[in-house]
């Protein structure tokens, strides 16, 4: 269900939007880094074998193939029926997402940068645009208020993006701190305090892992965006990294979520 409902989504996004069929050989991949298929090594390429709805079986490379993979997706050619070749697709879907995002607007030259400098590696979940205000007394309600909260243009939910991370009740035995980054890692629960979410560490918690950062104008509006990649680590979690899309028009203020980029390009399965 949810894998056809992502390949409905592109679709609809694709055929709907003034973009042309992508038909690019994208030349400069090298700083491009992924998971390999299976063996999960790391490597900046790889050949994946991709099984369409009429069980033709066809090769491509990654990234050099992802204008291809996307059009297919766009005609509806791909639809198998396998678990495995499913995943396959997905996996393929998720990287090309990724190369699309970075190599958009890639010929626009930003006027000005407030991204540079900044330690995404560790950084504060208070810097970047989470929702953090939940003030119900309740702890279940409390949880789902964080869930379903409205926020502010330009805010993210932190339990919509990544549901996974557990948020409990704080207690006067809870030892807490501000929610970080270290070394682009974060594991820990959400403990709801008075001032906000706080964090309790915890090595042995669900968490997140900072793939890359990529710079560049995605949106094409003269500011220096930062492309987070962000991989959830842990038990039962989704193993395909969340594109989120930032920027900052102003130096040392909090980021917002990039508007103009097409949510399907950063949603997750």
């Amino acid at each position: 269900m949810k894998f056809n409902f992502l390949f409905s989504v592109v679709f609809i996004f694709i055929s709907t939007s003034v973009v042309p069929l992508y038909s690019l050989v994208y030349a400069d991949n090298e700083h491009f880094t992924f998971a390999m298929p299976f063996s999960g090594e790391k490597g900046n390429k790889y050949e994946l074998d991709l099984t369409f709805r009429d069980n033709q079986v066809k090769k491509f490379n990654i990234p050099q193939d992802c204008g291809q993979i996307i059009n297919d997706v766009n005609y509806g050619m791909s639809n198998p029926i396998n678990i495995l070749d499913r995943k396959l697709w997905r996996k393929a879907i998720n990287d090309c997402r990724y190369v699309m995002m970075v190599h958009q607007h890639e010929d626009v030259s930003p006027q000005t940068d407030f991204i540079t400098g900044y330690d995404f590696y560790n950084a504060r979940l208070t810097d970047l645009p989470f929702a953090q205000k939940c003030v119900a007394e309740d702890n279940e309600e409390f949880i789902q208020q964080c869930k379903k909260q409205q926020v502010e243009e330009g805010k993210l939910l932190i339990a919509s993006y990544f549901p996974f991370l557990e948020i409990v009740k704080s207690d006067d035995s809870i030892m807490t701190e501000d929610c970080q980054f270290k070394n682009g890692l974060f594991r820990g629960r959400l403990i709801r305090t008075s001032d906000g979410i706080r964090c309790q560490p915890d090595r042995r918690a669900n968490g997140l892992r900072l793939l890359s950062v990529d710079v560049g104008d995605f949106n094409s509006d003269g500011f220096l965006d930062a492309l987070l990649r962000i991989m959830p680590i842990g038990r039962g979690v989704s193993r395909f990294p969340v594109l989120i899309p930032l920027t900052r028009f102003e130096e040392n203020s909090s980021f917002s979520v990039c508007e103009g980029i097409a949510p399907e390009l950063m949603s997750d399965f």
